[in-house]
């Protein structure tokens, strides 16, 4: 699914349990992606596969968008609301963001 842009995609029965788990969908998570101004990341390495996290705010509210880069675009592994730790992070990235304006 193209989202300003930007390819993602991801398996239609792990979406359905996320928002089931964290009451936040792929497709709101893609919307977020494609269209922030601020955030930060992270990068894991989980099962050999170099893992990212992006902190971006939705609707008033961080959330963490874990995802891997593919050639064409990115695959979309979970959503949820952030940490506190992440939080905190996306919150330092905004506060220089704002300095530098």
């Amino acid at each position: 699914m193209e989202v300003r842009g930007v390819l993602f995609e991801w398996d239609a029965a792990k979406a359905e349990i996320n928002v089931a788990k964290h009451g936040l969908s792929f497709l709101e998570a893609a919307n977020a992606v494609a269209d922030y101004h601020i955030h930060a990341e992270a990068e894991a390495l989980r099962n050999g596969e170099a893992r990212r996290l992006r902190f971006v705010d939705f609707h008033g509210r961080v959330i963490t968008v874990i995802f891997v880069l593919r050639d064409h675009g990115m695959r979309l592994i979970s959503v949820r609301h952030a940490r506190r730790s992440e939080k905190e992070n996306y919150e330092r990235v905004r506060l220089a963001k704002d300095k530098s304006i």
